[in-house]
């Protein structure tokens, strides 16, 4: 079957409320793909392979998924505060004491 021709229908009127498919189809995708990449950055590659699929299958505008990096740097970057505490103490006139 062709999932495409729904994601054609024009916005449909519902009791006061109007309901667009596409968009609500959009909105659930990008949510999906970012939520399923931050989740697991391991497989960032193939979630990004799929929404280059829809957008080609279904015409779907779908965002690029963009996270952080890895927070490995933010880490190493404390450690380093640690490791070097006297430095930063004077470089940055902290009190430790107040």
């Amino acid at each position: 079957r062709d999932m495409a021709k729904f994601l054609k229908v024009p916005p449909l009127c519902l009791g006061g409320t109007v309901i667009c498919l596409r968009t609500r189809v959009e909105d659930y995708l990008n949510a999906t793909f970012h939520n399923h990449t931050a989740l697991a950055l391991h497989n960032w590659k193939t979630y990004g392979e799929m929404r280059m699929l829809a957008q080609e299958k279904y015409g779907v505008k779908l965002a690029e998924i963009t996270l952080p990096g890895m927070t490995l740097e933010q880490g190493l970057d404390v450690l380093e505060i640690m490791r070097n505490i006297h430095v930063f103490v004077a470089k940055y006139q902290y009190n430790l004491h107040s």
